[in-house]
């Protein structure tokens, strides 16, 4: 942590003294502090941090935003940050030919208020009961994303059978890399097809 809290102010040193104008260099440093501190925070300083996240993160600092890798009604991983540790993901995968399942979850309920009772209950469930190398976030709309790395689809299945005897009443699509597709963007379209098929089995 201290290494990395280094490299960060060298970093905001060198961008400060490219910066005639000390009031931007001043803004570099303090978002360079903020992604640092963000960072540290939620302990991102081992080989899951990539050059491409420290710049999102850089950007949103500097634009002033909230560091927002958490979903604030879940708690869980936000939109941006589960697709980008999706695509690295898929990248591992694929360089030390390694198992990764994506699960889409969604509350299967039509009644506004049992949806969402079911969608709390999805939530609870994700955050006391995954494993730790499991990543999960919420994507909106009552929709959950599970990124199982090392998962085949045997240990996916099993997966999905502790998640609907858990939780009756909602619809599941996974995808299996690299049979379903080799990048996050086509296993997500892959699981969601799945979801889609699962409500329309469930609705006939």
């Amino acid at each position: 942590m201290l290494l990395l809290a280094a490299l960060f102010l060298t970093a905001a040193l060198a961008l400060a003294a490219q910066d005639r104008d000390m009031a931007a260099a001043v803004a570099t440093l303090a978002a360079a502090a903020t992604v640092g501190a963000e960072l540290c925070r939620i302990g991102l300083w081992d080989n899951r941090t990539s050059p491409s996240m420290i710049a999102r993160l850089f950007a949103q600092a500097q634009a002033g935003k909230r560091l927002a890798i958490y979903d604030r009604e879940t708690g869980l991983f936000a939109h941006w940050y589960l697709t980008l540790r999706g695509e690295e993901e898929c990248a591992r995968a694929s360089r030390y030919d390694r198992s990764l399942s994506l699960l889409v979850i969604e509350p299967g309920a039509g009644d506004p208020s049992a949806a969402w009772a079911l969608k709390a209950e999805i939530g609870r469930w994700i955050q006391t009961e995954l494993r730790a190398t499991d990543i999960a976030g919420y994507v909106g709309n009552g929709r959950f994303v599970i990124l199982a790395p090392e998962a085949g689809r045997p240990a996916t299945a099993t997966l999905v059978e502790r998640i609907s005897s858990a939780i009756p009443g909602v619809d599941i699509g996974m995808s299996a890399f690299p049979d379903d597709g080799d990048s996050y963007s086509v296993l997500w379209r892959h699981a969601t097809l799945r979801l889609r098929d699962s409500k329309l089995a469930d609705a006939a």
